[in-house]
């Protein structure tokens, strides 16, 4: 039985029980595949780790990166939904002089990636439809439904036709082109149950 959801912090705590143990790196990866499954670290991650606990580290955390941190917080992407959900004909142009501390590349990837709209028509719509819009449009339209739909209009059609095959006045073609005026009835009269 393998671990599913498991934190990264908690495999290398593993990781350096083992090593504490004086397992090998190999035997280590081997134990660590078992119990977790394949995909949540590679050889070379164990292989680090196991060299990272020898040489006298105790904290199974990352440590701190340097970088420039994200300015991105939960209360910019709000705004900005808000800004696209009240005028979806906003470009990034727009969109960048609102907001200037975020950078064009950033704020494009803010609205497609987080917020998971894209352009069409010269609009942000959503990718997706919600529960919402469903209820808005009232219902999809899938396979099912677009075959009922036009066997419905097929029926329609058919009913049409006979109609004006079977009641009120109709024109009777001859086979010299000229038409002659005639009801329904009066071909019923004449035996013609069906004139075309």
């Amino acid at each position: 039985m393998s671990i599913e959801s498991a934190a990264k912090c908690e495999i290398r705590a593993v990781i350096r029980y083992l090593v504490a143990k004086e397992k090998s790196p190999h035997e280590i990866f081997n134990e660590v595949r078992t119990v977790y499954g394949e995909g949540h670290m590679n050889r070379t991650s164990v292989y680090k780790w196991c060299r990272e606990f020898k040489n006298g580290r105790k904290n199974v955390h990352d440590d701190l990166r340097s970088g420039r941190p994200s300015i991105l917080t939960d209360d910019i992407v709000k705004k900005v939904e808000n800004a696209v959900r009240d005028d979806r004909r906003l470009t990034l142009d727009e969109l960048s002089a609102m907001f200037p501390q975020l950078s064009r590349s950033l704020l494009h990837e803010t609205i497609t990636e987080t917020l998971g709209f894209h352009k069409l028509c010269a609009r942000w719509v959503p990718k997706q439809l919600t529960e919402q819009h469903m209820l808005n449009r009232g219902e999809t339209i899938n396979a099912a439904r677009y075959c009922e739909t036009l066997k419905k209009l097929r029926r329609a059609i058919q009913n049409k036709r006979r109609g004006l095959l079977t009641s009120g006045d109709g024109q009777l073609l001859k086979d010299d082109s000229t038409s002659v005026d005639i009801s329904v009835a009066q071909m019923k009269e004449q035996g013609d149950n069906n004139p075309v």
